[in-house]
């Protein structure tokens, strides 16, 4: 098959082990998308109210998702970039491997564990909670309200630049080029490769070992 564009007005829909030469568009008005097993050139869904469900997808290009409200749960994603629009509703993200990762959220908590990649998120009310596996330059997470948590591994290196105006900042890793002041933490970690840009209006940072 080279390519699919399927449009609902009202209802759920369910696909199972697609593979597309081209690129896959699912438009919904109302209802529920889940989709477990899939191939293609590049995925755009758009959804007004539902639930989205995908696993085991594999992109070759973009992964775009554009929603209204309802819940987007994705686990074993492979794309080059993922750009995630939502209005109203969580997001949860289990296993991501891509160049770059970009979220937009209104309103909503935002889980995104096991990220390959390297990730830009904007929260205007929500927790954002991000568990990175690898990066490659830059970890930028901006919360206007709500907490941020973000999980680095061990042995990963990076430079730190964390603000919060009403909030407190911790951090498990023991900085080099430390600077600190009631609403602020800098420093660097082993080579400071990734640059990680933490910031909220209205919440607590926290960075912790994975």
């Amino acid at each position: 098959v080279d390519s699919l564009s399927l449009r609902i007005s009202s209802g759920n829909v369910s696909l199972d082990n697609i593979t597309l030469d081209n690129d896959m568009k699912l438009t919904s008005s109302s209802g529920d998308f889940t989709v477990n097993g899939l191939k293609a050139a590049n995925l755009i869904i758009q959804s007004s109210s539902g639930n989205k469900k995908l696993s085991d997808v594999d992109i070759k290009e973009n992964f775009d998702i554009n929603s209204g409200s309802g819940k987007t749960i994705l686990n074993d994603v492979r794309c080059r970039k993922l750009g995630i629009d939502s209005i109203s509703g969580e997001i949860d993200i289990e296993g991501l491997k891509l160049d770059r990762i970009s979220i937009k959220t209104a309103s909503g908590n935002v889980n995104v564990r096991t990220l390959e990649g390297d990730a830009q998120i904007e929260s205007s009310s929500g927790k954002v909670s991000v568990s990175v596996k690898e990066a490659e330059d830059e970890i930028y997470i901006k919360s206007s309200s709500g907490d941020v948590e973000l999980k680095m591994p061990a042995n990963t290196g990076f430079t730190l630049d964390g603000r919060t105006d009403t909030g407190n900042i911790r951090c498990d890793f023991d900085l080099g080029n430390k600077v600190t002041d009631n609403n602020t933490l800098k420093g660097s970690y082993m080579n400071g490769d990734i640059l990680l840009n933490i910031k909220t209006s209205s919440g607590d940072i926290n960075i912790k070992k994975s």
